[in-house]
């Protein structure tokens, strides 16, 4: 593993534990109000809609899409499908032991949706942090043409952004769920993308193809 990336993992995983520590002394609460607050000034009905449709982007029917058709296809099976496929499944699986470690309750505010699981970390979050960056992060690997990568790249960024917002506008998650999420989505996704890079260094599997 080279040093940045080193560097890269446990810079990560401390701010995971910054947050945590915030929520567990609960001093994290008047940085989410005051996200909350803000965020809340441009609920109205038409701008809600959009949002919703936004949050449903994120959910996981488009999720299941996105991996089946990228397993699917030959050409983007090994590039991007199994790796994808894999990132997808590790943040679920992480994200509901989270959840139930640290079993905090949904925001207690106009709700414009309903959820019934715990609130942290943000589910939508993480798992589209995981999804959209591990594209990322095996695009720019793949992909020939350094002007589509990053356009590509940023707008995958914003897209999981724009989704672990959406959360909070809706209600349904505090700043520091969708925070960690993305984090911890961020995380999965490096972690899996350093394991493919050693396979392809030691020829046990080849993604190249």
């Amino acid at each position: 593993m080279k040093r940045r990336d080193f560097i890269l993992i446990i810079t990560l995983l401390s701010i995971f534990a910054f947050i945590v520590v915030l929520l567990e002394t609960g001093k994290i609460v008047g940085i989410e109000n005051f996200v909350y607050r803000n965020i809340s000034l441009y609920i109205n009905p038409i701008f809600t809609i959009i949002v919703k449709i936004i949050t449903n982007i994120g959910g996981p029917v488009i999720i299941a899409i996105i991996c089946l058709v990228l397993c699917v296809l030959h050409q983007t099976r090994m590039k991007y499908g199994i790796p994808v496929f894999i990132t997808v499944v590790i943040s679920f699986i992480l994200n509901t032991i989270l959840k139930y470690i640290f079993a905090r309750q949904r925001p207690s505010v106009l709700s414009l949706i309903n959820e019934t699981s715990y609130s942290f970390p943000s589910g939508h979050s993480m798992i589209n942090a995981a999804l959209y960056t591990i594209i990322i992060l095996l695009l720019l690997k793949n992909a020939d043409k350094k002007g589509k990568r990053i356009i590509v790249s940023i707008s995958l960024v914003i897209l999981f952004v724009i989704i672990g917002l959406s959360r909070i506008y809706l209600g349904v998650h505090y700043f520091g769920d969708v925070l960690a999420g993305w984090i911890l989505g961020v995380f999965v996704a490096f972690i899996v993308y350093l394991v493919i890079k050693y396979f392809e260094t030691k020829n046990i599997l080849d993604f190249k193809k």
